[in-house]
C-alpha cells in the first residue's frame, strides 16, 4: 500500500544520505539484517510456514549456512528484534507477533528432531536434510528430548527413528569437531561425546521397540545410533560404514562396543579398520540389519514398519579373520592373509586412530557393555590431541588431500 500511495503522489523518493563514512557499514548491516529476519519473522506469525521449515527453506532453496531464525539466536532475539523494529518503523510496518511471544532469554524453537505419533508409534524424524542430519551438540539435544518425550508416553508401544533427505543420519558435525579442536575446547568434544553416549543407552534401554530405518547413508555416528536400537530395518538406498580411522579418530559412540557384540570381534575390526561401505544386503548377511524392506513414501507407511525377531547367524565370510588384527600389517599375525587384501584401505587409515580402535574393541570385550562405552571415553582427549585427528577432520572440511603422520 505504501508503494501505491508513493507512485500516486507523482514525487520522488527521498534518496538523501544520512550517514557518514564510518557507520554506513553497520547502518547497511543492520538495514539488511532488520528487513530480511523481519520478513521471515512475518511469515511465521502470519501462518504462512513455520519456524524450523522457514530455516530449512532458507538453507536448502537459497543456501543460506544458517536459517534466519537461528541467526537471530546467535544474534540473540532482544538485538534481532531491535534491528527488526528499527527496519519495519520506518515503513509503519507493525512488529511480527511472534516477537511478543517468544521468550528472549529461550529463543526460537528450531526442530531439527521431530517427534510424531501415530497411534501407538512415535516417529522421530531428523530434519537436517541439507547437513545430512549429522549430529552436533543442538541435534543431540533435540533428539533428547525427542525420544524421551516418546518414551515415557505410555501409548507408544514402538518407536521408529528416520532421516529426511538421502541419510538417515551420516555422522558427526565435522565442522563442530575442527572448531573445537583450534579453539583447544576438547572439553567440547568430550561433553557432546559424553551426552550421545548417555542418551543411546537411554534408547539401547527402552522397554519399548526402537527401530531405525534406514533409508540412505548411516556413517559413524549415524550407524552407532542405528546399533543402539533394538532393530534395523533397511532399503535399496541404504549405506552404511564406520570413517572415522580415516579421519584420524575412531568411533566413540559405542561403535568399537556396540558392532562386536552384534556381529563378533572379526566383522567388527573389518569394518571399523577398513571404512568398508555396505549395500542393503551385505548389512543383512552380516547381521547388522535385520529386514530389508521398500522404500516408504509417507509417516503412515513408515508408522507401518515391524520386525518379526528371528535367530539366524552371521554370514561365514573371509572377513571373520579381522579378529586378531591390532592395527599393524603384520605378515604374522593370524589372519594376515585376508588381512592383506585389504592392504590398500589399511595403509590409508590414521595409525593412532586405527591402533586405538582395534584395542578398545579387544579391551571392550572382556567388560560390561557400560564399563566398555567408558574407555571409548577415556581414550577421547588423547586422541583428539593428535596431529592426525586434526589434519583428517580438517581435510574434510577443506577437501585437502590428508597423510597421516602418526603423531
Amino acid at each position: 500500500e505504501l508503494l501505491k500511495q508513493q507512485v500516486a503522489s507523482g514525487e520522488d523518493w527521498d534518496c538523501a544520505c544520512t550517514a557518514t563514512a564510518e557507520d554506513n557499514e553497520q547502518q547497511v548491516r543492520e538495514r539488511l539484517l532488520g528487513i530480511t529476519l523481519g520478513v521471515a519473522a512475518q511469515l511465521a506469525s502470519e501462518g504462512v510456514a513455520d519456524i524450523t521449515d522457514t530455516d530449512l527453506g532458507a538453507r536448502l532453496g537459497l543456501r543460506w549456512p544458517a536459517g534466519p531464525f537461528e541467526l537471530m539466536n546467535r544474534l540473540g532475539v532482544s538485538e534481532a528484534k531491535r534491528m527488526v523494529s528499527a527496519a519495519f518503523s520506518r515503513w509503519q510496518q507493525p512488529l511480527p507477533e511472534i516477537f511478543a511471544t517468544t521468550n528472549p532469554d529461550e529463543g526460537f524453537k528450531i526442530e531439527h528432531v521431530r517427534a510424531h505419533r501415530l497411534g501407538s508409534v512415535g516417529l522421530i524424524e531428523f530434519n537436517r536434510p541439507d547437513a545430512m542430519n549429522a549430529l552436533n551438540p543442538v541435534v543431540v539435544d533435540c533428539l533428547a528430548k525427542a525420544f524421551d518425550t516418546l518414551d515415557r508416553d505410555p501409548a507408544v508401544a514402538k518407536i521408529i527413528l528416520f532421516g529426511r533427505g538421502k541419510a538417515f543420519v551420516a555422522g558427526a558435525d565435522i565442522k563442530f569437531f575442527v572448531d573445537n579442536i583450534e579453539s583447544g575446547d576438547l572439553q567440547a568434544v568430550y561433553d557432546f561425546t559424553l551426552a550421545g553416549q548417555q542418551l543411546f543407552q537411554r534408547i539401547a534401554q527402552s522397554q519399548k521397540q526402537t527401530i531405525a530405518y534406514i533409508d540412505g547413508l548411516a556413517l559413524g555416528g549415524g550407524l552407532e545410533l542405528a546399533l543402539a536400537c533394538r532393530h534395523r530395518i533397511a532399503t535399496a538406498r541404504t549405506a552404511v560404514a564406520f570413517p572415522e580411522t580415516g579421519i584420524g579418530i575412531y568411533p566413540g559412540l559405542g561403535g568399537t562396543q556396540r558392532t562386536p557384540r552384534l556381529i563378533g570381534k572379526g566383522l567388527a575390526k573389518f569394518l571399523i579398520a577398513t571404512g568398508t561401505m555396505l549395500d542393503a544386503q551385505r548389512c543383512f548377511s552380516y547381521g547388522l540389519v535385520d529386514q530389508i524392506a521398500e522404500q516408504a513414501n509417507s509417516l503412515e507407511e513408515i508408522a507401518a514398519m515391524t520386525v518379526e525377531p528371528v535367530s539366524r547367524r552371521v554370514a561365514d565370510v573371509p572377513e571373520q579373520g579381522f579378529e586378531h588384527f591390532d592395527g599393524r600389517l603384520t605378515e604374522t599375525a593370524p589372519g594376515y592373509a585376508v588381512i592383506a587384501k585389504y592392504e590398500k584401505q589399511l595403509t590409508r587409515k590414521a595409525p593412532l586412530a586405527q591402533q586405538k580402535a582395534m584395542q578398545l574393541i579387544d579391551e571392550g570385550a572382556e567388560l560390561p557393555l557400560a564399563e566398555a562405552l567408558q574407555l571409548e571415553l577415556e581414550g577421547l582427549f588423547d586422541m583428539f590431541s593428535t596431529q592426525d585427528a586434526h589434519t583428517g577432520l580438517a581435510g574434510i572440511i577443506r577437501g585437502a588431500k590428508v597423510q597421516f603422520n602418526g603423531a
